[in-house]
């Protein structure tokens, strides 16, 4: 996913065309026509923005003096780490146009002053366009209220995820990012699902790997240590022991005696 965010004036004659990348348009000064195929004819300004999807006819016009932020998506991977990438497709899932509230509209004036200061800079602008693309998405699809949102908190993805990745650092907002939630968020509603915090379940499937492994391999137990994220073989005997109740070395050998 990268972008291209440009502030721009656009031109009074009007104009109608379509892109292979998604966009989204922004006014930070005065108005603009803008014409989607679906919804008709609406004005940009400051309070109003619009999403037009790739591949979507639009027509559009300045009137007069104005200045807007012009976002564009497109597909290549240079900025993945900044959208996620399954949060694009919700949002421009049909051209829509968007009524902004204050909090945003000063969001917008400060990537707009930013954006006028170091007009080249990509990463900058690939920065803000995360930023305006997350905020944009909790405001349309993410409105309800925490104590009702244990169900954004999905296990089994969770599970999955946790099972490739077992061997290295396991950060809260790595999880927190598979259900598109903040960190605060995720460990609230976390706790709230599963009544452990987010390193306590970590380290639980953590230790219910190790035991498997133990009772179904013949792997030494430090590789066996490694392979589910602790530092070396005497880390995962403290963790067992306090945890299980059992060292590494008992879970085998009782499992050899059944």
């Amino acid at each position: 996913m990268s972008t291209d965010t440009q502030i721009q004036q656009l031109p009074s004659s009007g104009q109608t065309h379509h892109h292979a990348h998604h966009q989204m348009v922004f006014g930070l000064r005065g108005r603009a026509e803008f014409e989607l195929e679906g919804p008709g004819g609406h004005e940009v300004t400051p309070w109003v923005g619009c999403l037009v999807p790739s591949e979507y006819n639009h027509a559009f016009q300045g009137v007069g003096d104005n200045q807007m932020l012009i976002v564009n998506i497109d597909q290549s991977p240079q900025a993945a780490a900044l959208i996620h990438p399954q949060l694009v497709a919700p949002l421009f899932s049909q051209p829509r146009y968007v009524n902004l509230d204050l909090d945003f509209v000063r969001l917008l004036s400060v990537v707009g002053a930013e954006m006028s200061r170091q007009p080249s800079d990509r990463w900058l602008g690939a920065h803000f366009t995360g930023t305006l693309l997350h905020a944009l998405y909790h405001r349309l699809f993410d409105q309800s209220p925490l104590a009702d949102r244990r169900d954004k908190i999905p296990l089994n993805r969770i599970d999955n995820w946790l099972h490739q990745h077992l061997s290295e650092p396991i950060k809260v907002s790595d999880l927190a990012s598979l259900c598109y939630l903040s960190v605060s968020q995720f460990q609230y509603l976390f706790r709230q699902k599963t009544g452990l915090t987010p390193y306590q379940h970590v380290l639980k499937r953590r230790l219910q790997t190790a035991s498997w492994l133990l009772q179904h391999s013949c792997q030494p137990i430090a590789d066996i240590a490694l392979q589910v994220g602790f530092a070396n073989q005497s880390a995962l005997t403290k963790a067992m022991k306090a945890h299980l109740g059992r060292t590494p070395a008992e879970v085998r050998r009782q499992s050899r005696l059944h």
